[in-house]
């Protein structure tokens, strides 16, 4: 989000919202604060993502969850919003008087999921009071990525009800109505797709998800876990020795196909060659030059590699060493009842990027082969056999 937005939107909930420059802050349960009253709550997802990720269509899938974030945040500009990046969905929080756009951004948004992508999209929207009269709680923080620069953190109980919510509508009035969208493609500025994969320097790319059994445990238990991963080397996915700098850009197809919606062919044939072509252009200059160009070493430090909603999230570069620890550790606590996780392994991250400016960009990262998809798969396997031994 912009920090050039107009005064009117400076002094609101979000600006108010302390942020952390240490991710170990968001394990900190106590430096969240509830969601307002009056605001909504956005949650998406695909239907059927497994099954496409399993043909191969991952970056299709992440793709569409970040166009999500993105179409809320153009719907309610000049308002800030929190946001939070899942893979295959995405999680908002908004003011409830972004309502009537955020209908209409997310019914765009289905259109070009089902007419582009064959992928069938639920969205529902609630008001926070929905879970905290049911004695929910919805809080937020904001992790600090640079000056300016923040993503969102989400805790409490309600955070893990709303996926269940998504999927059973009936649970608590979904203010969100299915209706055909214009195609104005008006809600789609700052979606890019354009860097290749992201090769693993160290052997392994590990997509973890963790959640603690015990709120009560989250911080000691959480900062351990992350502590083993950063205790050694930069286990980071993006960095310039694995910033792929390759010609052509293998998963811009899935931004034009969304970015070119509801276009005749000839128009959209045209976007596609043209952008290819500058991309062509422009290769060789960043190859050469990367490490001199500011927003390359911006986008190194503003990828949300790891988060916090209630589980711990994140991708890593690991060596085969680390990877082997970091199982026998998460499957110790496990084996003691403390947790439940799923890990996945690939070769890659990839990467899709919100780039409203050179001073506004976020890039969003999911593990290759539908890194977040499958470690939930585990995860919820753990937990379904938690629930049906007691």
């Amino acid at each position: 989000m912009s920090d050039n937005l107009p005064l009117q939107a400076k002094d609101t909930f979000v600006e108010r919202l302390s942020g952390s420059h240490q991710f170990e802050d968001v394990f900190d349960l106590e430096q969240y604060t509830d969601l307002p009253e009056d605001w909504l709550i956005v949650a998406t997802d695909i239907q059927g993502s497994t099954k496409a990720i399993d043909s191969g269509r991952y970056k299709e899938v992440n793709t569409l969850g970040a166009t999500a974030i993105i179409s809320g945040i153009n719907a309610c500009t000049p308002e800030h919003i929190c946001f939070q990046f899942g893979g295959d969905g995405a999680l908002l929080a908004a003011p409830k008087s972004c309502l009537d756009s955020l209908v209409a951004s997310m019914n765009e948004l289905c259109d070009i999921a089902e007419v582009q992508f064959g992928m069938p999209m639920r969205v529902a929207i609630w008001e926070s009071k929905e879970f905290f009269d049911r004695g929910l709680q919805f809080q937020v923080m904001k992790h600090d990525l640079a000056p300016g620069q923040h993503i969102f953190m989400f805790s409490g109980s309600g955070v893990d009800i709303s996926d269940s919510w998504l999927k059973d509508s009936s649970e608590a009035p979904n203010l969100f109505s299915r209706t055909e969208s214009q195609l104005s493609l008006e809600y789609l500025e700052g979606l890019e797709c354009r860097w290749n994969p992201l090769k693993a320097k160290h052997g392994k790319m590990i997509t973890g998800m963790i959640k603690v059994r015990n709120p009560k445990n989250a911080q000691t238990i959480l900062t351990q876990i992350h502590k083993s991963l950063d205790s050694k080397q930069d286990t980071s996915p993006i960095r310039y020795s694995t910033l792929p700098t390759s010609w052509p850009p293998v998963h811009y197809y899935a931004e034009w196909k969304t970015k070119t919606a509801g276009q005749a062919k000839a128009s959209a044939y045209l976007t596609f060659v043209s952008v290819m072509s500058f991309l062509l252009l422009l290769t060789p200059i960043v190859w050469f030059f990367k490490s001199k160009i500011p927003y390359v070493g911006d986008l190194i430090l503003r990828s949300d590699f790891q988060k916090y909603d209630g589980m711990y999230r994140f991708v890593r570069d690991l060596s085969t060493a680390q990877a082997d620890s970091l199982t026998q550790l998460c499957e110790a606590l496990y084996n003691k009842g403390e947790i439940y996780y799923g890990l996945h392994e690939s070769s890659e991250a990839l990467m899709t990027c919100m780039v409203f400016s050179q001073n506004d960009h976020v890039h969003f990262i999911d593990g290759g082969d539908g890194g977040y998809a499958m470690a939930a798969k585990g995860l919820k396997e753990q937990m379904k056999l938690a629930n049906g031994a007691s």
